[in-house]
């Protein structure tokens, strides 16, 4: 049977290793959980026996994990202990460009599906009439739908679309954009608002990443 060290593709760096030691640990433990080295419920030594395994101190070993824990990849059970949490590998979502969720799916490799919930033609409310520039009596496509991937449930999601753009909601099957026809944007090409969604994702299950560029001004 492989350790732990093994499992998690663990070596020991040199002294002039740039990166701190409880950060390459999150690292490696992370990267076995995403492989399925580490599988969901699988329980983790104690706080000594890492230390030992590692050989490094108990307070690098419990700053390891303890982002793994807050980014809900472990959890920690008060006198059990600490456990790969059950759930699909994280997906890390970009925040500078907007897919849709089924072509990120296909790119990581995972089947999307979809459970509907709702879908029916109502009067736009008036937060959805503000926000697409309607009317308050125009009328709107609901769609609710649960997302999954492999089967597992990741995304609860609403979108209301205008009937001028769509005029049935049981039009979509599975991507509500390969039913219109446009790209992943909020706006046609005449600056008209078509689509406003609103979707829950699952903490355990995504990483939204936001890159943000500092815009330098010069004094003349």
């Amino acid at each position: 049977m492989s350790t732990l060290r093994e499992r998690i593709g663990w070596q020991d760096a040199g002294p002039n290793s740039a990166m701190p030691i409880y950060l390459r640990l999150r690292e490696a433990f992370k990267s076995a959980i995403q492989r399925g080295d580490l599988q969901p419920c699988d329980a983790l030594p104690g706080e000594r026996d890492l230390a030992v395994s590692f050989n490094v101190s108990r307070v690098t070993i419990r700053k390891a994990l303890s982002g793994l824990v807050e980014s809900g990849l472990l959890n920690q059970r008060q006198g059990s202990g600490t456990y790969v949490c059950a759930g699909p590998n994280r997906v890390e979502q970009a925040l500078s460009r907007l897919t849709s969720f089924s072509d990120d799916m296909r790119l990581r490799g995972l089947e999307p599906s979809v459970v509907w919930l709702k879908r029916e033609i109502s009067h736009a409310t008036p937060r959805q009439a503000m926000r697409l520039s309607l009317s308050p009596n125009e009328t709107m496509c609901r769609l609710k739908r649960l997302r999954l991937a492999n089967g597992t449930p990741m995304a609860i999601e609403t979108a209301v679309v205008s009937t001028r753009h769509l005029s049935d909601p049981y039009l979509v099957e599975n991507s509500l954009y390969a039913v219109l026809e446009i790209d992943r944007l909020s706006f046609l090409d005449n600056g008209a608002p078509i689509e406003f969604t609103h979707s829950w994702y699952r903490g355990d299950a995504y990483d939204f990443v936001a890159e943000l560029t500092l815009r330098t001004t010069t004094n003349d």
